[in-house]
């Protein structure tokens, strides 16, 4: 019996230090996953709010937004924070000045406050500098191909007549979010009279944002939403694997 005892002790005693050993080798494999989950949520979030500085902590622009209806939709409890500029229309260039826009025939004019240059526009600029008024302004880079267009003259025909700037800056113009703005002035008396703007904005919740930002704009009478939403698709992209959205 006593050898029987001692035979038995010993087998409970390793099975003991297996279960242990289990266990504790358990606890660091989930120890080291929890660290790597982390981790990569952190890295992922940090490349989140890279993105979104980029376009002035801005999730989304709402096109030609009518005027009347821009202040009650940034007094929205859901959004965040928000920058508005004026929608100056759209316009034609010049056949005799050399320079085309490659995304469309008549691009659109927008005009910016000091506020809103420095957050949407600065962060994407290639060369130059802001406006810093209605004379001023800036075109995107996909323009200036071999020749930078930097202190040009150009004249733009809009439906209020011909309009002369002096371009002052490049913007990176491949940017997805900055479609809302690729030719930029400062604001003006003119600007201040524009019966649409465009706001741009962030939300408190990002729980299905994209649903929410369509309703803001059923809200604001926009149509058609599915062109006149565009979305941070660089920042959103990223924040999709943190949390749905």
């Amino acid at each position: 019996m006593g050898i029987i005892n001692r035979i038995t002790k010993r087998t409970l005693q390793g099975e003991m230090s297996r279960t242990l050993l289990t266990i504790f080798s358990m606890a660091i494999a989930a120890t080291l996953v929890v660290a790597t989950l982390v981790g990569f949520t952190s890295g992922q979030d940090s490349l989140y709010h890279a993105e979104l500085k980029k376009t002035g902590g801005m999730q989304f622009v709402i096109r030609d937004v009518p005027r009347q209806k821009a202040a009650k939709l940034r007094q929205n409890a859901a959004v965040e924070k928000s920058l508005v500029f004026a929608n100056l229309g759209r316009f034609t260039l010049p056949k005799a000045q050399g320079v085309t826009d490659p995304t469309t025939k008549t691009p659109e004019l927008v005009a910016m406050d000091q506020t809103a240059l420095t957050q949407l526009a600065k962060p994407l600029l290639v060369s130059g500098r802001v406006p810093r008024n209605h004379t001023e302004l800036i075109v995107p880079t996909d323009l200036a191909t071999k020749k930078s267009l930097l202190g040009r003259s150009l004249t733009l025909q809009t439906t209020r007549g011909d309009q002369r700037f002096t371009v002052v800056g490049t913007m990176y113009g491949y940017q997805q979010f900055a479609r809302a703005y690729r030719w930029i002035t400062a604001n003006s008396t003119r600007s201040a009279a524009t019966p649409t703007v465009h706001v741009a904005g962030s939300l408190t919740y990002l729980k299905r944002l994209r649903s929410q930002v369509a309703a803001l704009a059923d809200q604001a009478g926009v149509r058609p939403r599915q062109t006149n939403i565009i979305y941070n698709e660089n920042a959103l992209t990223i924040r999709s694997a943190l949390a749905p959205i």
